[in-house]
């Protein structure tokens, strides 16, 4: 449903109830006289102004807004030169006016005022600015009350309720063709109207649009059969009040049902279409990754034997180089074992990544001592480890784990001060959710811009060739599949501590 249709059926609409009154009473169709016979006519000029209306609204679907602008304010002062023939009736702008219209019949105040509502809502929101927008809605708004209000006010025959003065008060098609007229003033802009929900294309839209006619229609039928019964004697009005309580339990209770499966469907087809995207995301996840495994394995081979040709190029013909070659030639081996150890990595990201994970209830500490015991054959002979314990049982998967520990102690061991032999401290605390693990080093730190950084893969704030800058991506990859988090907190100046979040309890 685009918002222009709606802004040109609304017009057309409009005209068309125009017409059909002026057909009823004009041309004496037995039919339309029968319905109208107790309602108010629309007088010629009620009649003009009303097209008018649907006219100007018709125009603001065009790129050109001035002609909509103008025809509405046109129509807006032949509204308000009608009211001051009400109000001033003695005095002589007021016998001008009334003259003037007096062969064709002078249209209502209530008429004249809900016109006039509607054509200064035309205007408004033909401006197309977010400010004249939304006054024009606040005015498309009371355009619609007031015809809703004059049209349930007939229904029950409540003469005072659709005539302020002894005027014969506004007809009922004249309510319904302003309400239409608003509804089409709100739909001009509809981004900046509450009518904005109606043309979403998701499900809101959808179940807005489906709901519409519910949230009109309903309440006016009932009312409508209420005051047939009523009028007719068919019972009291105690009984018809308990009739009408009766029949909105029930058609809100339709509303409700048809409600709620409506939103049952589309969950149903919202689970069906995550599940298929999270399904095809997969597969495109484990073609990636089966893609770079396959190709840092059979990079491998080719480089190996690149490396043992470099090096017998070295050893056997070394003495019939120059300088310059066996420079060459030396800075070629150190780039092929660099590629080498970029493709080991790839490697082990991809088997971890691949790797079934088995979480299970364990001790912390345990883990740790496995981890500081593989750790120690990396570090320095004088390195100390300080273990703090004791440690709570956390849900994890125990190599997983113990790979974390490894590459953090082991980052710790490598990046110490000059001079300075690694001091190590490892402790634990309790969160609401999660249990923590800090590794704490005395080294140079990490400046806070490169800590996020550095958890990236082969990313490394200091080159080195033997390593791939792999590890600290293999611990945040390890503890997302472990539902768990990595992070550090440094001020780069003094020291790190690295922490890992791991899950207390197993998920719900």
């Amino acid at each position: 449903m685009k918002p222009q249709r709606v802004v040109l059926t609304t017009s057309v609409c409009t005209a068309l109830l125009c017409g059909i009154e002026w057909c009823g009473w004009h041309f004496s169709v037995p039919v339309l006289t029968a319905l109208l016979l107790r309602a108010p006519r629309i007088v010629p000029a009620t009649a003009v102004l009303l097209v008018g209306d649907a006219a100007a609204l018709a125009l603001t679907n065009r790129k050109t807004r001035w002609p909509g602008i103008a025809l509405a304010g046109i129509v807006a002062l032949a509204n308000l030169a009608v009211l001051v023939a009400h109000v001033f009736e003695p005095s002589r702008p007021g016998q001008f006016v009334r003259g003037t219209l007096l062969t064709t019949g002078v249209p209502s105040p209530d008429t004249a005022v809900a016109a006039c509502c509607v054509a200064l809502a035309t205007a408004f929101v033909s401006i197309r600015r977010r400010p004249w927008a939304r006054a024009g809605h606040t005015l498309a708004g009371l355009a619609i009350a007031m015809g809703t209000f004059v049209d349930v006010a007939h229904m029950f025959g409540a003469r005072a309720l659709y005539s302020v003065s002894h005027e014969v008060g506004m007809s009922p098609l004249a309510a319904a063709a302003v309400v239409l007229l608003g509804f089409g003033a709100l739909s001009v802009t509809p981004r900046f109207s509450v009518a904005s929900i109606l043309y979403r294309p998701g499900e809101g839209g959808r179940l807005a649009r489906r709901f519409l006619p519910f949230v009109f229609g309903t309440p006016l039928l009932l009312a409508a059969l209420m005051a047939v019964g009523l009028r007719r004697g068919l019972y009291t009005d105690q009984a018809g009040i308990a009739v009408l309580v009766v029949c909105l339990i029930a058609a809100l209770g339709l509303v409700t049902w048809r409600y709620a499966k409506n939103v049952n469907a589309s969950e149903i087809r919202l689970e069906r279409l995550v599940q298929q995207r999270t399904k095809r995301l997969q597969e495109t996840l484990d073609d990636v990754e089966d893609f770079s495994q396959a190709l840092a394995h059979d990079v491998r081979g080719p480089l190996i034997n690149l490396v043992q040709f470099l090096k017998i190029l070295g050893e056997d013909h070394g003495d019939g180089l120059s300088e310059d070659g066996i420079d060459l030639v030396t800075r070629a081996d150190g780039a092929a074992r660099r590629i080498d150890v970029l493709t080991q990595a790839m490697l082990r990201y991809g088997e971890l990544s691949r790797r079934p994970f088995h979480p299970r209830r364990i001790d912390v500490g345990t883990v740790i001592e496995m981890a500081v015991k593989h750790a120690r054959e990396r570090c320095s002979p004088d390195a100390r480890i300080d273990v703090q314990g004791p440690f709570a049982e956390v849900w994890a998967d125990v190599l997983a784990l113990e790979a974390v520990f490894q590459e953090l102690i082991g980052n710790a061991c490598r990046f110490t001060r000059p001079g300075a032999a690694p001091r190590i401290t490892i402790f634990g605390a309790t969160t609401p959710i999660h249990y923590r693990v800090s590794v704490k080093d005395e080294g140079p730190g990490i400046d806070p811009r490169f800590q996020q950084r550095i958890f990236r893969p082969f990313e490394q704030l200091s080159r080195a060739p033997e390593y791939a800058g792999i590890g600290l991506a293999l611990a945040r990859r390890a503890m997302s599949k472990m539902n768990g988090r990595v992070g550090v907190g440094s001020d780069g100046r003094s020291g790190s501590v690295f922490w890992i979040d791991v899950p207390a309890a197993p998920p719900d």
